[in-house]
């Protein structure tokens, strides 16, 4: 007997499978997101991610049969959906392809098969331009218009104007787990998600820094700010390596590049005159699997405190001597006397015209971080603009 699985928004079926999920479907869902119950707790679910399906079938007094549901809101499948490389152009690009393939099909057809295809290429149209109803965008649709890119097709409904970033959306896993075709996948330790890590469409991107200092501080961050998606990046360690500075990792891209490695990477380096020299010496043309940025300009950095040989100064030290302990909030940055620690001003980089500077007291800003209050979000407002700079930078690779 088969069994079923679903992909809903606000209780509306967009895609669903039959014995099996899409290794896509899984990528985008990990087991942190299940929820179950039986009995009343599964009455409870199915009212409250409108599940109209199980409105006949299902009963308080179904014990034995279990509700499994892998829940998240609209914005976190979108950051989902953006750090495995989906954007606007992508959705555009992937809708122009199939309308060029039902063009080429319609060239050599009847008179009743174009009018068929010209159908299909105006739904395809509508639904770019966002004219068809959100009641109207399910899995028949995307049937009748031969898409099954199923991510493509989730980006462009999350994205629908009627969607809202608080709306939730739902994998429906019940019968495949009373099935039990999940068991392996359920029970494997080794993978958050239902599927195999080498199995995933698409792949984790894999995200490279200057040090082992920017690596704990975004995953402390990463875990406070957006915990959801920690399971959708990973990070290099390179705390192995000798160096461990940007003219390094741009040494390591060099190397990355040269060998033909597929894998998504983005390499993120300090906003700073170091790295602004360093990337002078990548290559002109690196492959789209690989990117490199340094950490974007922050306001708190465009009026800082410095020394140097002209004494103490307000300075803009963006692109300067942006390190990741400037992302870490102003409270963090902020010293026992109430005053910013000082950046010192150190060599001169002529490649790019620039002077180096560092904070004098990094060791105290690195201790006064571990002690940071995670329950008060707004003081991890800095760190937030900062991955959410990660993630769009994510969104293009």
């Amino acid at each position: 007997m088969s069994s079923y699985a679903s992909f809903y928004i606000n209780g509306q079926e967009l895609l669903h499978w039959r014995n099996e999920l899409s290794p896509m479907a899984t990528s985008l869902f990990t087991k942190n997101d299940i929820i179950r119950g039986q009995g009343k707790d599964g009455v409870r679910l199915i009212k409250q991610y409108g599940l109209s399906i199980y409105d006949n079938d299902y009963t308080e007094d179904d014990v034995d049969w279990e509700i499994a549901l892998a829940v998240i809101d609209v914005a976190t499948l979108k950051q989902r959906l953006s750090i495995y490389g989906y954007n606007a152009q992508l959705f555009n690009d992937s809708l122009d392809a199939h309308i060029g393939w039902l063009t080429e099909l319609s060239g050599g057809s009847s008179d009743e098969m174009k009018s068929y295809y010209e159908n299909d290429i105006k739904q395809i149209n509508d639904l770019r331009g966002g004219k068809i109803p959100l009641r109207d965008l399910s899995h028949r649709l995307f049937e009748e218009i031969g898409f099954y890119n199923e991510a493509v097709a989730i980006w462009g409904v999350l994205h629908h104007e009627d969607v809202k970033d608080s709306d939730m959306t739902v994998l429906d896993i019940s019968d495949l787990v009373e099935g039990g075709w999940l068991n392996d996948e359920l029970e494997n330790t080794d993978s958050n998600f239902l599927i195999p890590q080498d199995e995933f469409i698409p792949e984790i991107p894999i995200i490279l820094t200057e040090g082992i200092t920017d690596i704990k501080t975004l995953k402390k961050a990463l875990h406070v700010i957006y915990p959801k998606l920690e399971s959708n990046v990973r990070f290099l360690d390179t705390s192995f390596r000798p160096e461990t500075n940007a003219a390094a990792i741009v040494k390591m891209i060099k190397s990355f590049a040269a060998a033909g490695i597929n894998n998504r990477i983005l390499a993120i380096l300090d906003n700073d005159a170091a790295a602004s020299e360093a990337m002078t010496k990548l290559p002109r043309n690196l492959s789209n699997n690989i990117k490199v940025i340094q950490y974007p300009e922050l306001d708190l950095m465009t009026s800082y405190p410095t020394i140097g040989p002209q004494g103490e100064i307000n300075m803009n030290i963006n692109g300067l001597a942006g390190s990741i302990e400037m992302y870490m909030g102003k409270d963090i940055l902020t010293d026992n006397d109430g005053n910013l620690e000082l950046v010192q001003w150190g060599g001169y980089m002529n490649s790019v015209k620039k002077y180096q500077g560092s904070l004098i007291n990094k060791s105290a800003v690195g201790s006064r971080f571990k002690g940071k209050d995670a329950a008060d979000v707004n003081k991890w407002q800095d760190l937030r603009y900062l991955w959410d700079y990660i993630i769009d930078n994510l969104s293009t690779l």
